[in-house]
């Protein structure tokens, strides 16, 4: 049709320059668009359907600057899209979803965050999706410092399985100059009644003293409940999200409560407490660094009140001792009726004190666990690890960190973010503060096939790769508390030799 209509055109216009036009036809090369090729959907019952994002295009973003971006789709496939985090309650996947940039296909993009897997892969989906359902994709933008107008172009991928079907979207970005910072003269001190008194410390069971002044700045970008209805006294979860936004790191951060609003009938002390919690008014408090521009995902439980009655239920974040007054966290609660009689003490008990079973001092055990032939990704997930090269500690990797581990031209490498090592030595990741911390081998695939699509590649205790003492080969060593072993140990069968199954 377009072709006619081209032609047609052209009968207006005098023979001559109609030939000459012709001819121009076919000897004037037209450059070709870079164009990717087709990707090739392996399972289509992996698929997916726009559902909206959290920023409208253009999204602005000052030059250098982070911005977090949400971008949903609806997973209209069959099977149900496993994820690398720890929500995966079917196991941290080896085909996780993520995007990968497209148009041209594994381009590097230039608006890479600090949370992209690569600097062609975004990071992966926030949770388990299952069919039906929404999927979230959370991820970071930095813009580069030149001002315009820009598109990036992604397409929805199942980790080393296939390209999701549908999977393909867009943002239209616009970067532009960055507001300038004036300095501000610092305001007044807290009063005494404001902060800590006299003669206390600031230790983990007080809430944090609020702070008007605070460097600290988080946006909430995940609040999976907008409300609440339950029985009295019944354990409600809730799964939040925040982005550092500030220009400071966050080293502990936790959660605290501010007290209810009640319909003016009850007449009986409120809390949401559960006995969890870290006391009564404050929810958590974590160690973990948190850079700016990362994100941090946490879950929590709270108990409706005991009485009937509507309620709103207020949390604070806490970063580094001080209490943020916003974003807050606030949903309604409606109690639909009364806690039984011995729910009403429940929030009052203390949490129960576990059993001690472990040895006062436990042997450690080494154990061969894989040999990667090109690289290892290793994701520190309870704990911050500390990098050795042999005995000499050269760095931290943080929190819910991921490093890629290699081995080329007789130099061990670690790459995390800014953290790089190279060293003629061996590598050796150790948990800082928690020896039965666990860590994620990613692109370890060790599956079991009657327990289905998990992949059992957490371990706990700390990491060496490193060359055997026998062959050349590089290996991926666990080292381990004993009984951490022990726990991790799978069924062996009958005809095993006996005094395998007396050792275990």
């Amino acid at each position: 049709m377009l072709y006619f209509r081209y032609m047609r055109r052209l009968i207006d216009k005098p023979v001559g320059l109609l030939i000459s036009t012709i001819l121009l036809s076919f000897f004037v090369i037209t450059p070709a668009e870079a164009k990717d090729p087709k990707l090739t959907i392996r399972h289509e019952s992996m698929a997916a359907k726009y559902a909206g994002q959290s920023l409208p295009d253009p999204i602005e973003i000052e030059a250098g600057q982070l911005k977090n971006v949400i971008v949903k789709f609806k997973n209209v496939g069959s099977e149900t899209w496993p994820t690398a985090g720890p929500d995966a309650s079917v196991g941290a996947s080896k085909n996780f979803i993520s995007a990968y940039t497209v148009e041209p296909r594994d381009r590097l993009s230039i608006f890479r965050g600090t949370d992209w897997l690569s600097g062609k892969q975004t990071a992966p989906i926030v949770r388990v999706t299952k069919p039906g359902q929404v999927g979230e994709l959370v991820f970071t933008l930095k813009a580069p410092e030149k001002i315009g107008a820009y598109t990036e172009e992604f397409h929805l991928a199942a980790e080393n399985y296939t390209w999701v079907k549908g999977g393909y979207f867009f943002l239209k970005i616009k970067v532009v100059s960055a507001k300038p910072v004036h300095s501000t003269a610092p305001g007044p001190s807290l009063s005494k009644g404001g902060g800590l008194e006299e003669g206390k410390t600031h230790g983990s069971s007080q809430a944090l003293v609020a702070s008007s002044t605070t460097p600290h700045k988080a946006n909430k970008f995940i609040q999976n409940k907008k409300s609440v209805t339950a029985v009295g006294g019944e354990r409600v979860e809730l799964i939040v999200g925040w982005q550092n936004v500030g220009e400071t790191s966050w080293r502990r951060y936790g959660l605290s409560v501010k007290e209810p609003t009640a319909l003016a009938s009850a007449a009986i002390p409120l809390t949401f407490a559960d006995e969890l919690w870290q006391n009564g008014s404050v929810v958590f408090e974590k160690e973990g660094q948190i850079d700016p521009g990362e994100v941090v995902r946490e879950t929590f439980t709270f108990r409706a009140p005991a009485k009937q009655g509507v309620y709103t239920a207020k949390f604070h974040l806490q970063i580094n001792g001080e209490q943020l007054e916003e974003p807050v966290i606030e949903l309604p609660v409606t109690v639909t009726e009364d806690a039984p009689l011995y729910a009403e003490s429940l929030e009052a008990l203390p949490p129960p004190t576990p059993p001690a079973y472990r040895l006062s001092a436990e042997p450690r055990i080494r154990v061969g666990l894989w040999r990667p032939t090109e690289f290892a990704q290793f994701r520190s997930e309870d704990d911050e690890y500390d990098v050795y090269t042999g005995e000499t500690k050269v760095g931290t990797l943080p929190k819910n960190k991921l490093a890629v581990l290699k081995f080329a031209e007789g130099q061990y490498q670690l790459k995390a973010g800014e953290l790089e090592v190279v060293s003629g030595e061996y590598i050796r990741l150790s948990p800082l503060s928690n020896p039965h911390a666990v860590f994620t081998l990613w692109n370890y695939d060790r599956r079991v096939k009657w327990k289905g699509p998990n992949n059992f590649n957490l371990y706990r205790g700390a990491l060496e790769y490193r060359r055997g003492e026998v062959s050349e080969d590089i290996w991926i060593v666990n080292d381990l508390l004993l009984e951490d072993y022990v726990k991790g140990i799978g069924e062996n069968a009958n005809s095993s030799p006996p005094e395998y199954l007396k050792a275990q």
